[in-house]
């Protein structure tokens, strides 16, 4: 019986204009990936529609808000539930230079351990940054704009290894008669021989 696969448990993304870079758990082991490969489309909104949860968080104002990228994330936990950083990019009309900063974590849930906290965010904005850790995990198991990593389409596109006893033309048929083509060499070589006996 096939064990089942471990989950992934994202643990930071982040999209720059020329990488992709994460960093996940999955059973006992830790793993980091940088990678060119363009990621789906989904994978850019995602991030565009968090930029209204970032700017929630560091309360700001709606036309400063508006401003605001986010261009990676951090997963946590505090007191037993999930909390998330984003970070985040700002520009300005007036200079060239854009603020880089990050959020303070926020929990995406109620704590489940006792402690004082901050209130968690909302059940909608939650649900965004949820589906961000999906499209992470998607990019990770080679869901891309590209197709599938070239490693995977390689081993796609090569020949199945025949079953023993199948009929492939170049070998015996099951009943163990010559392939096609091998009767009548075998007949030409019988007459060769019977020529060179007289």
């Amino acid at each position: 019986m096939a064990t089942k696969p471990k989950a992934i448990e994202i643990l930071t993304g982040s999209l720059t204009r020329s990488r992709v870079r994460a960093t996940w758990t999955q059973g006992d082991g830790n793993f980091k990936l940088d990678e060119p490969d363009n990621p789906l489309p989904s994978l850019g909104k995602a991030l565009t529609a968090c930029a209204v949860v970032a700017a929630e968080i560091v309360h700001a104002e709606k036309a400063w808000g508006e401003g605001i990228r986010v261009v990676g994330f951090k997963m946590g936990t505090l007191g037993g539930s999930p909390t998330v950083v984003f970070h985040c990019k700002k520009s300005f009309d007036d200079t060239t230079e854009e603020l880089v900063f990050d959020t303070p974590a926020k929990l995406l849930a109620n704590p489940v351990e006792e402690g004082s906290y901050h209130p968690p965010l909302k059940k909608n904005r939650a649900e965004l940054v949820e589906d961000l850790v999906e499209e992470f995990k998607k990019y990770v198991k080679g869901d891309r704009a590209q197709g599938t990593l070239p490693l995977e389409e390689e081993e796609k596109e090569k020949p199945a290894k025949p079953d023993p006893g199948a009929n492939t033309g170049d070998l015996p048929m099951g009943d163990g008669a010559p392939a096609e083509g091998e009767a009548d060499k075998a007949k030409a070589a019988k007459r060769r021989g019977k020529k060179s006996g007289k």
